[in-house]
């Protein structure tokens, strides 16, 4: 039988586990909040530019073709992308 020492410390450990789990997910999520609005930005961006030129909503959805993103690519190569195709 665990002593009453024994269970506090086990409580302790149990809590400051849980606590760095909880952590780290609030430090993921600010990550991908972060993310979020420098995509977002930089959407924005590219949205000016396409309304600048009078481009049709027919060329920009062969534009997003062209650039073959999917929900599978990576963050950081989307961004590259759309740099890319805004300023060319």
């Amino acid at each position: 039988m665990p002593t009453s020492h024994q269970e506090k410390r086990h409580r302790s450990e149990f809590l400051c586990q849980r606590r760095r789990q909880r952590d780290s997910i609030s430090l993921y999520c600010d990550m991908m909040q972060q993310d979020g609005d420098l995509l977002s930005r930089k959407l924005s961006r590219c949205w000016k530019c396409f309304v600048s030129q009078k481009k049709t909503t027919l060329e920009l959805s062969e534009d997003y073709d062209a650039l073959k993103i999917n929900e599978s690519l990576p963050f950081e190569l989307i961004a590259v992308l759309i740099k890319s195709a805004c300023y060319s």
